[in-house]
């Protein structure tokens, strides 16, 4: 017994210091391809976590081992062979469940050296045991090894091996397996606060992949939404909902493939306004792909063309940066700032050895152009173009940060961002708050004012990259984020959002709205004491690739989220972010918004309608010579009860001493129908005639 305790914390030990060498080696010595690794930073929490996962299968699996073979694990080279195939399963077992239900980033290299780690120390140990615990004749006893290798044994050893790895490849390849795997990620790891949800915007529609929405000044229910594909779409929302495609740059767009397609968009600040020659302008950022090759786009359209055709032929080109073909970190945010200027936010297009140049392309942070040419004092012409690509139809602000500069192209207004894919603008301070895509490290947060330098490829969050050298003199201001957080296995493709100055959320007044597109999960914090207050307020039902785009706030103060959904269908969500109360306010508000609701709504119309009117006056336009009841009436409301309305429906009007001509409805509703359909009849009370009459 006491031999079979020291073998039991000899091989826990083997476990224990295998994960330990293998925390050393992952970031020295790559054993696994470049295609198939990732580099991530295991913490003390992380390697807890795993110490934990891997003792707890490791404990399981010894335990149903000295069960089954009743042998000492060090006897001879089969038992040896039986114990080690226990330990690589349990290995799987805690690989498979951690990859599953935990935030700890998965490396491969990581687990790879885990295996290495676990065979070399038990073949180590049994050497040591054979040596010091056992006589010569006993060291290679028991059955052949090779009835073990050829047992079926060895072939679910090495599937069960393999699982890891096949989870990860599925999970890179196959997004619906991802999203499946970031939601059950989400359910064991992820609490909201209680007080925020959120709610579908437009709960029967879905939408073809929204990267970004605004809202038309002074018109509210004009909704217009960028799809990927390269098509703009105004919703209006009140008093009933249509669609308009405003524009089909798809054939442009080409592909969206990877991180490829329309980006952002934003309106002319004179967008609407009578007389204005801008009153139909919207810019637009892009990607197209063609023969020429990759490139980002910046274009001008105008949506007071007449046609689809004519709006698409309006195209005036600003921006054509041509780039590696990488189809990654395109930024992707265009607004324009409280005194008529535009800014685009810009990716390092996968090119982060340029991220730190402003006299080569234009990638890696925020441009801000002057689009109406103002001149004079304000804006001077284009001096300088960038390589492989073509800048027109602006001019370039006279205050911009480099202005002047040698050899600098003088639209950047910051630089040195990975991939700054939402930013937007606090009114009340005039600063760009910009959520920075990390690389393997961080995610992060920046405050940008002018002249800004976000440090990246040499810093990603507060950490040292080594990607490339530190300028011997940085351009600019070199800033750290506000916020940054470590990626985990879920959380790691952050979303830039806003600071909320609206009025209808009196709780997130003054705090900073962001989200992250791989967790699904949206954040608040206040800028004054980021570490401090940050928190989960809710959760999207999208995760991954499919998952948060973009966070929008309109003019009534509401905050809106698209979801991208899958570019196989139409699948996508415009949510809004809501109080709990709220939300179950608009539960009550839409049980008679079910489908049983609509098949009554339907039926009333094909069989009621006829007789009571479609208004319930009672003037159908079929004269039956008979009085029908004007149901809008408060005198009649107040004479009939509930229960009388529903036994005339049931039992027809002859059964109740009213008009034989009115059948009993019983046998074609059930109790629930009946409920909604009398629900429906006093509804028709809660109507003013004479309002209804003069429109």
């Amino acid at each position: 017994m006491l031999k079979r305790v020291v073998a039991y914390f000899a091989q826990l030990g083997v476990v224990v210091s295998s994960l330990l060498l293998a925390r050393s080696f992952n970031e020295m010595i790559w054993l696994v391809p470049a295609a198939f690794r990732k580099r991530n930073p295991l913490g003390v929490d992380d390697t807890l976590t795993i110490i934990s996962y891997f003792l707890i299968a490791h404990s399981l699996l010894l335990a149903i081992s000295w069960i089954a073979n009743r042998q000492s694990p060090f006897s001879s080279l089969h038992r040896l062979g039986v114990e080690v195939y226990y330990a690589l399963i349990a290995t799987s077992l805690a690989s498979c469940s951690m990859f599953l239900f935990t935030e700890v980033p998965f490396s491969a290299n990581y687990y790879a050296w885990v295996y290495i780690g676990v065979g070399t120390g038990y073949l180590l140990l049994f050497a040591m045991v054979q040596l010091l615990l056992t006589d010569k004749a006993d060291r290679l006893g028991g059955p052949p090894l090779r009835r073990l290798i050829l047992s079926p044994w060895t072939l679910l050893t090495a599937i069960l091996v393999l699982s890891p790895v096949v989870l990860a490849g599925l999970y890179k390849l196959n997004r619906d397996f991802s999203n499946l795997v970031n939601e059950t990620r989400a359910s064991f790891n992820i609490q909201t606060d209680g007080e925020w949800t959120l709610a579908a915007a437009h709960p029967p529609h879905r939408f073809e992949q929204p990267m970004y929405l605004g809202f038309e000044p002074e018109r509210p229910q004009h909704m217009l939404v960028l799809a990927r594909p390269g098509r703009l779409i105004r919703y209006v929302t009140s008093p009933e909902w249509n669609e308009e495609v405003l524009l089909d740059i798809s054939d442009e767009v080409n592909s969206i493939d990877v991180e490829m397609g329309a980006q952002g968009f934003a309106l002319h600040p004179e967008f609407n306004r009578a007389g204005s020659p801008n009153a139909g302008f919207v810019y637009v950022y892009y990607t197209h792909v063609g023969e020429s090759g990759h490139h980002n786009r910046l274009a001008r359209f105008d949506l007071t063309q007449p046609t689809l055709e004519a709006r698409n032929a309006s195209r005036l080109l600003l921006l054509d940066q041509r780039r590696a073909k990488t189809e990654m970190h395109h930024g992707g945010t265009v607004l324009f700032g409280p005194e008529g200027f535009l800014y685009l936010s810009l990716g390092d297009f996968h090119m982060n050895y340029n991220s730190q140049l402003l006299d080569k392309m234009l990638l890696g942070g925020i441009l801000r152009i002057d689009v109406d040419q103002r001149g004079g004092d304000v804006s001077a012409p284009i001096r300088r173009q960038p390589e492989d690509g073509v800048t027109q139809n602006y001019f370039i602000p006279s205050d911009n940060p480099w202005v002047g500069v040698d050899g600098a192209l003088e639209e950047f207004w910051a630089l040195g961002f990975r991939n700054p894919f939402r930013m937007s603008l606090d009114a009340l301070t005039g600063d760009i708050w910009l959520g920075d895509v990390g690389a393997d490290l961080y995610e992060e947060h920046n405050r940008v004012q002018k002249g800004d330098n976000g440090q990246w490829a040499y810093m990603e969050g507060p950490a040292i990259t080594g990607r490339i050298e530190k300028p011997e003199r940085p351009w600019g201001r070199e800033i750290l984020p506000v916020y940054h957080y470590a990626q985990t296995a879920l959380a790691r493709a952050t979303v830039g959002g806003l600071v909320y100055r609206g009025a209808k959320f009196e709780g997130l007044r003054g705090l900073y709205v962001f989200a992250d597109n791989q967790a699904g999960t949206v954040y608040s914090l206040d800028p004054a004491a980021p570490e401090s207050s940050v928190k989960i307020i809710a959760r999207a039902d999208q995760f991954g690739q499919l998952g948060i785009t973009s966070i929008v706030s309109d003019a009534r103060g509401d905050i809106y989220l698209t979801l991208l959904g899958s570019k196989e269908r139409p699948s996508g969500e415009i949510v809004r972010l809501i109080t709990e109360r709220e939300a179950s306010s608009l539960d009550r508000e839409n049980t008679v918004e079910t489908p049983l609701a609509e098949k009554v709504e339907t039926t009333y119309v094909a069989i009621c309608a006829r007789c009571h009117g479609v208004d319930g006056r009672g003037e159908p336009g079929l004269e039956l010579g008979v009085p029908r009841p004007d149901f809008t009436s408060p005198a009649w409301q107040s004479q009939v009860s509930d229960e009388q309305v529903r036994r005339i429906v049931v039992d027809g009007g002859a059964a109740v001493g009213l008009s034989p001509l009115m059948p009993g409805w019983g046998t074609f509703f059930s109790d629930e129908e009946l409920d909604l359909l009398v629900r429906k009849v006093r509804r028709f009370g809660q109507q003013s005639p004479q309002q209804d009459e003069g429109g």
